[in-house]
C-alpha cells in the first residue's frame, strides 16, 4: 500500500496529467499539420476522411515509436519536459514504445488515458502492459533511483525534503509553541490588552497545559 510519503514522492517525480495532456495535444497538432493538411491540400473535395484517419493512426504509431523509442521523448514531451522510462528505470526501446502507443491509437484510447487518474504511478493501461512510466525529466535522476529500488525516504532526502518529525520532536515543537504563547500573553497584559483577571486565568490554563506536555516529554525521553 502506498503511504503519504510515497504519494508525495510520486507527485514530485511522475508526470502531471495536465502536462501529459498538453504534450499529447502538441504532438497531435504536429501530426495533423504533417499528415492531414497535405492530404487536404492535395485531394480537397471530396475529402477522404477514412483515408486521413487511417494515415493519422499509422503516422502516430511511427512518430511516437521512433522518437520515444530512440530518446524517450516525443516533441510534445520534450517541450513539456517529460520523458518515458521503463518501470525499472531503463530505456524502453522501439518495441515497448510501439506497444504503449497502441492504446491511444485504437478505440481503447479514452479508457487507456483515463487510467492515469486511477493508477499509483499515473500510468495508462498500455503503460502498465508495456512496463513504462512517464516522469518529470528535471527529476530523472531521482526518479530512476526510486524506480530501481531506493526507498521513498532516501529519494525525498536527495530532493531536500526532511523526514516527518518523530513523536518526541512533535512534543518539543508543541512545548516551544506553548512557551511562545505564554510570552505573547504576558506582552499583551503589559500593553493593557488584557485585564489582570483575564491574564491570570489564561496564564494558569497555559501553564497547566505546558506542565502536562513537559511531563509527557520527559516520559518520551526515558523510553
Amino acid at each position: 500500500m502506498v503511504n503519504s510519503r510515497e504519494l508525495m514522492l510520486i507527485d514530485l517525480l511522475m508526470a502531471k496529467p495536465w502536462k501529459r495532456l498538453a504534450a499529447w495535444l502538441i504532438d497531435e497538432f504536429i501530426l495533423s499539420v504533417a499528415v492531414a493538411l497535405p492530404i487536404y491540400l492535395l485531394l480537397r473535395e471530396p475529402y477522404p476522411y477514412t483515408v486521413t484517419a487511417q494515415a493519422l493512426v499509422v503516422a502516430s504509431l511511427i512518430y511516437f515509436s521512433a522518437l520515444e523509442g530512440w530518446r524517450g521523448q516525443s516533441i510534445g514531451k520534450h517541450i513539456m519536459n517529460l520523458i518515458v522510462r521503463t518501470e525499472d528505470g531503463g530505456r524502453m526501446g522501439f518495441k515497448k514504445a510501439l506497444l504503449r502507443r497502441v492504446g491511444l491509437a485504437t478505440v481503447f484510447g479514452l479508457f487507456d488515458a483515463a487510467a492515469i487518474l486511477a493508477t499509483a504511478k499515473r500510468q495508462r493501461l498500455f503503460d502498465i502492459i508495456a512496463g513504462t512510466v512517464v516522469i518529470e525529466a528535471a527529476r530523472e535522476r531521482e526518479a530512476m533511483a526510486y524506480l530501481r529500488g531506493a526507498t521513498p525516504e532516501e529519494v525525498l532526502k536527495k530532493l531536500g525534503i526532511p523526514p516527518p518529525p518523530t513523536g518526541e520532536e512533535r512534543l518539543e515543537q508543541t512545548v516551544r509553541h506553548m512557551k511562545e504563547m505564554l510570552a505573547e500573553l504576558k506582552r499583551r497584559y503589559k500593553e493593557g490588552k488584557l485585564s489582570r483577571d483575564e491574564y491570570s486565568k489564561l496564564k494558569e490554563k497555559y501553564e497547566e497545559r505546558l506542565e502536562q506536555l513537559e511531563r509527557k516529554l520527559v516520559g518520551e525521553e526515558r523510553v
